[in-house]
């Protein structure tokens, strides 16, 4: 497969500057997020990670999210649902991603013709009033694996191409830019280097969680925010324990005895990397700034050793030194890395880590990756309810029954717009809750 004005095009994408840091996050209040794309989007991973961090972090703002995916599409056919799936919901800002399976197409096909097909979703969007316009690059195709088939290779160099051209067709069409492309390749050259033998992407196309994370990160900086660990930081002085955030205003507390303290305040990690090891070994400090609580308290005795607790889990046993540096507060909280889906499984489930839908009423166990686990199988029902929405699922029904069809989806509609509003409360009371800590002196 060959492509002349390829060099040209790397070149200036090369060349072409990288968008200023921005001052504010481009979400305002009211917004409507559209996700629009092929099986990666619609695996509900990155997106519903997305969702999670914007409800916890800039929960002042009402902003709400449609997922758009459809697995097995180009351009092209993302270009013919365009108005259905995504002008129809009247959305303010809009992430395009395609390219993946537009790679897979003979030269000469529509399927093949993702610059053409972009260029008109792009000109669609913007025509229709759409705020920002957000242009994922296409992820990478079975990437560090050595040696590939000629067809593998074939296709990885179309993707290169199609990666190089959005750099320079967003910035000369004055759209945002999303760079994951090569964050992760990047991401598992690193893991590989680590030693890690793990599957990352199983199937050579769908990237698994871990890889989401970095995913969602390069999205969350795009839309301006600058993903941090979530820290409750005090310093203990004369007999007082004073927070400056997360904790009570002051504690008193004699240092020498066990002391347990509610915190409050505290936005749930959002757990897509299983470990603190796995984010290093990604080299993904964003993505490790995802899951971390960061538990911070200066003044204690340095080399004194303190036994720290969240909920009814042991964290470890620290130093004053350390404690004063501070420790995560999800360190003992892990979830492996999955093996590949199983033949015949969709993509969809093995990308999207399952719920744990009792986490909500859980009353054992760290309470932040309960507060997680709580918003994210309600989020994935909520998705789930959407997906069953979709009009292809519903064009079947008999609509010649006499207004049953418009009473059915006007009750899925309110379903979805019902889960919404709870899914808001649940942010809300779960922040507003309190979660105990522990510090036992050893």
């Amino acid at each position: 497969m060959q492509h002349p004005a390829l060099a040209l095009v790397v070149l200036l994408a090369w060349l072409a500057p990288s968008a200023p840091g921005l001052a504010a996050p481009l979400l305002r209040d009211g917004d409507r997020v559209v996700f629009f794309g092929d099986s990666i989007t619609v695996a509900h991973t990155f997106s519903r990670a997305v969702e999670e961090y914007v409800l916890t972090r800039d929960a002042d703002k009402h902003i709400s999210f449609i997922n758009a995916g459809v697995g097995g599409h180009t351009a092209s056919d993302g270009l013919a649902r365009l108005e259905v799936d995504v002008l129809a919901h009247h959305p303010t800002v809009v992430v395009v991603n395609f390219g993946m399976n537009d790679s897979a197409y003979p030269d000469g096909s529509d399927g093949a013709a993702f610059e053409r097909n972009m260029g008109r979703i792009i000109d669609a969007l913007q025509h229709a009033g759409v705020r920002h316009v957000l242009w994922a690059d296409t992820t990478p195709y079975d990437p560090g694996n050595g040696a590939k088939s000629g067809k593998s290779k074939a296709r990885s160099a179309r993707i290169a191409e199609l990666v190089a051209y959005t750099a320079v067709e967003s910035a000369r069409r004055g759209v945002t830019l999303v760079r994951w492309h090569q964050p992760i390749v990047e991401a598992v050259n690193a893991w590989k280097s680590a030693g890690r033998s793990e599957a990352l992407i199983p199937d050579k196309v769908h990237p698994g969680p871990a890889l989401h994370a970095v995913m969602t990160t390069q999205l969350l900086r795009a839309l301006g925010y600058a993903p941090a660990a979530e820290l409750i930081a005090g310093q203990f002085e004369s007999g007082t324990l004073r927070f400056s955030s997360g904790g009570p205003t002051s504690v008193a507390w004699s240092g020498v005895v066990p002391l347990s303290f509610p915190v409050s305040g505290v936005a749930p990690p959002v757990t897509l990397l299983g470990s603190a090891k796995d984010a290093n070994d990604l080299a993904a400090r964003d993505g490790l700034a995802l899951r971390e609580v960061r538990f911070l308290i200066s003044g204690l005795p340095a080399h004194r050793r303190f036994r720290l607790q969240v909920g009814t889990v042991d964290v470890g046993r620290f130093t004053g030194v350390q404690l004063g540096q501070g420790v995560d507060l999800m360190a003992t909280t892990t979830e492996p890395i999955r093996p590949p889906a199983p033949p015949g499984t969709t993509m969809t489930l093995a990308a999207t880590p399952p719920p744990t839908f009792s986490a909500c009423s859980a009353t054992t166990g760290n309470p932040l990756q309960n507060d997680h686990d709580c918003l994210w199988g309600q989020l994935f029902q909520r998705d789930q309810l959407r997906v069953a929405m979709r009009h292809e699922k519903t064009r079947w029904l008999p609509d010649f029954v006499d207004a049953r069809l418009e009473a059915f989806i006007a009750f899925q509609a309110q379903w979805a717009v019902d889960a919404d509003a709870t899914i808001r409360h649940t942010v809300r009371a779960r922040r507003a809750g309190s979660h105990d800590i522990t510090i036992v002196p050893e």
